[in-house]
């Protein structure tokens, strides 16, 4: 802005010009702008977006356009059992697929916790499919380049092509929404049942035990089961149980888990979580829902000093007391990073000397002098 300075008769004598520098302004306004139109987490398209995309779409006449909805499988139970950072992982992960699948013409948009919109104009049935297929083979590539530990994504798709104003653009979307839901529906067991063999895999790597390590846990528990007498039923959990009572290891970090050290106080605390994101991760799908609370309790004491909750004696589970008695034992006399095992002699000596502190001592009878 110029401003004239001027003398006593009113001549223009001088001038002061003011200068404004905007550009901090300006990039805040371009960046209130992107996280109005953008979703915080993916930097993808937000719904509100989306949805103007949608109107404005409506608006053009003889325009071939596809709608295509695609859901993560398994996310939801991934934030439940590990907490919403690893689905963000997720999320991240996926995106990126996405913007390396889809032209800079295409609207890419996050349009729901685990659901994005994809719209795309001049298309047929045939080229919607070969975007399919090629999204499909470039999540294959991203699945195989993961370690064994890592859950791979999993999605569901659904798509519709509005090909003349006679279908509206919103009737195009609830055909790629019912596409998807039917697609869905069948694969949400299967998709459950991956991620958790997944975590078992990872349970196992952490903990340094092999599949034959747990075949012997699980005979010696078959032993103990039949000579308690629990019935048909209960074996089944018992040895599930046996199988899963350490997932929840798979959230706490190498670094404590394989400490050769004393753990610190917050180390330890950390440790004591598992048996709860344990009990999240069996809840979570109905194939191991049932054993949920013995998973909870296998850290409790006799004594009451145990966690999570501290129960004592009788109110701790009878399965969850077994275990706590089994995964003992095969601690001490299998080598871990951070001991040489213990023989079996020196383990059944501790077991004796902890009956009634730690260890149900009725149990721990039955498990030296029957299972043994």
């Amino acid at each position: 802005m110029i401003f004239p300075i001027k003398d006593k008769i009113g001549k223009v004598i001088n001038a002061v010009i003011q200068h404004e520098d905007i550009t901090d302004r300006k990039k805040m306004e371009d960046e209130l702008k992107h996280l109005a139109t953008h979703d915080s987490l993916t930097g993808l398209h937000s719904r509100a977006f989306f949805e103007e995309e949608m109107r404005l779409i409506s608006k053009e006449r003889n325009v071939s356009t596809g709608i295509l909805i695609i859901d993560i499988d398994g996310l939801k139970y991934i934030n439940d059992a590990l907490g919403h950072q690893q689905g963000d992982k997720m999320l991240l992960a996926f995106s990126k697929i996405l913007i390396k699948t889809f032209r800079p013409s295409d609207v890419v948009a996050r349009i729901g916790g685990d659901e994005f919109g994809i719209l795309i104009r001049d298309v047929d049935e045939f080229k919607m499919w070969g975007i399919a297929e090629r999204l499909m083979s470039t999540l294959d590539d991203y699945n195989r380049s993961l370690k064994s530990n890592r859950s791979p994504i999993n999605i569901s798709l659904g798509y519709s092509i509005r090909n003349d104003d006679s279908k509206t653009v919103e009737q195009t979307f609830k055909e790629a929404d019912d596409m998807l839901f039917r697609v869905k529906i069948p694969k949400r067991e299967d998709v459950r049942r991956s991620i958790l063999n997944v975590l078992r895999t990872t349970m196992l790597e952490k903990d340094f035990i092999t599949e034959e390590h747990m075949e012997r846990i699980k005979d010696t528990a078959v032993s103990f089961g039949e000579l308690v007498k629990l019935s048909s039923d209960e074996m089944k959990n018992f040895i599930l149980a046996t199988e899963l009572h350490d997932i929840g290891k798979v959230i706490i970090p190498d670094q404590v888990l394989s400490k050769v050290g004393v753990l610190t106080n917050e180390e330890f605390e950390i440790i004591k979580k598992h048996p709860e994101t344990g009990y999240r991760i069996a809840e979570a799908t109905p194939e191991t829902a049932h054993i949920a609370e013995y998973i909870l309790h296998s850290h409790e004491r006799w004594d009451g000093d145990g966690y999570p909750q501290g129960l004592k004696g009788e109110e701790i589970p009878l399965v969850s007391r077994m275990i706590f008695i089994l995964d003992a034992f095969d601690a001490m006399t299998y080598d871990r990073h951070y001991r040489k095992a213990l023989n079996k002699e020196d383990a059944i000596l501790e077991l004796k000397n902890n009956a009634g502190k730690q260890f149900d001592p009725e149990l721990v009878n039955v498990f030296v002098n029957k299972v043994l």
